[in-house]
């Protein structure tokens, strides 16, 4: 009896060391909540009661404070899980001189932010950043604006900066009209936030200047007459006695007589030209009147009998009756 006691017990005590077939778990694969195995849980092959293995969340997804990331399994079955994963938020990025973002919807993973630059600033790079697993990917940035080389403008010069070969926003350009023009508006432009010029460009016009009849002096303008008094101080505008200034004025008052003369000889021509068409138009008239009236002359003059022998003509008639109408008549 007491050696089946002992066989008893000790088949007892075995059974109970020994797990069951049953008591193994399966791999875990319907984990919820961004929840997934660590790569060394996912390489083993057989997970036997009393396993302990490491959850993590997925990618993007951060653990919340507090929560465990383990699980166990008793006899064929896993505790439960109480690992907690939220999306990563990747905050406001920091602002860079001269940009700054414009949040969309919000800073967490998978969204997307705006970047914008201050006026006179262009973007480079791409517009917009993502929040991923790593942070905030793209790198954009601000550069000045600049414009190209300015306009050259007809009948002037750039007086000023001295250096046109980089024009950044909002420098200014100054012009300078050549002698005998003036700006008509604005003397400068300027490099906006698009990189083009600002409109309109200046303009240099011509100095006008008025000639008053029968004077022998040429007259000029207050701004003509301050110009030429600034570069001639002690020089006194003359002028001939056709009305030319001499060598020290300027030419405007000559162009301007020969515009005059050159306008008088061709209003002459024409009132000749049409002088000559009337002259021809009227003896044209006066040789066709003048043909007319010799036709109904001869008629008239034409002899009695001429007029009894045309009569003859028409009824026969003979010599006898001819004299006899000739005497009666």
């Amino acid at each position: 009896m007491t050696w089946e006691r002992l066989l008893l017990s000790a088949v007892t005590l075995s059974l109970i060391l020994t797990p069951s077939k049953g008591a193994e778990c399966e791999e875990p694969t319907n984990l919820e909540g961004n929840v997934v195995l660590t790569d060394d849980a996912r390489l083993k092959n057989n997970f036997p009661s009393g396993t302990i293995i490491t959850l993590e969340c997925a990618n993007g997804y951060v653990t919340t404070d507090g929560s465990t990331n383990t699980i166990t399994c008793t006899n064929g079955k896993w505790s439960k899980v109480e690992l907690d994963c939220k999306k990563k938020d990747c905050g406001q990025p920091k602002d860079s001189p001269n940009l700054r973002y414009e949040v969309q919807t919000d800073t967490l993973f998978g969204s997307y932010i705006r970047a914008v630059c201050d006026t006179g600033y262009e973007l480079q790079g791409p517009t917009f950043r993502q929040c991923l697993a790593t942070g905030w990917v793209g790198r954009p940035r601000c550069v000045l604006v600049t414009c190209k080389s300015p306009p050259e403008i007809e009948n002037s010069v750039i007086s000023g900066p001295l250096s046109t070969e980089d024009i950044k926003f909002n420098d200014t350009i100054e012009y300078s009209c050549k002698d005998g023009y003036t700006f008509n508006g604005s003397s400068s432009i300027y490099c906006d936030e698009h990189g083009k010029y600002s409109k309109p460009l200046p303009v240099c016009v011509e100095q006008r200047t008025t000639t008053q009849p029968n004077e022998a002096t040429t007259a000029f303008s207050p701004t003509e007459t301050e110009q030429y008094t600034e570069k001639q101080p002690d020089e006194a505008i003359k002028t001939t006695a056709e009305g030319r200034p001499d060598d020290h004025s300027t030419s405007q008052p000559t162009q301007t007589a020969h515009t005059n003369d050159d306008m008088m000889m061709i209003v002459t021509v024409v009132i000749a030209v049409i002088c000559v068409l009337c002259v021809l138009l009227f003896a044209c008239v006066s040789w066709i009147y003048s043909k007319r009236g010799s036709y109904t002359t001869g008629e008239d003059l034409r002899t009695k009998e001429e007029l009894l022998l045309d009569q003859c003509q028409s009824v026969e008639c003979t010599p006898t009756s001819f004299n006899q109408t000739a005497s009666v008549r």
